[in-house]
């Protein structure tokens, strides 16, 4: 069971012309330390999913979303985390 807590999270993606060629994902729980790695498995427009693996081998799945701000200089968004 998941709960609440403090979480780093960095992706990276490598887009060339023909398209996504090579993504990574990495957690960080805070203040354990502990890491989940990973790669992103599908990416829209304003969003993304990704899962990553724990080093007790347990399994986690990442869901992002953005839209404009509004103020037109950033982007409001939720990271859903289940697993």
């Amino acid at each position: 069971m998941l709960t609440q807590k403090s979480t780093y999270l960095m992706n990276d993606l490598l887009v060339e012309t023909q398209g996504l060629q090579n993504t990574s994902l990495k957690l960080e729980y805070l203040p354990s330390g502990d890491i989940c790695t990973g790669a992103i498995t599908n990416v829209g427009e304003a969003d993304f999913t990704g899962t990553c693996r724990m080093a007790n081998g347990e399994s986690r799945t990442v869901n992002a979303n953005w839209s404009p701000s509004g103020a037109g200089n950033g982007v409001i968004g939720q990271i859903q985390l289940s697993g």
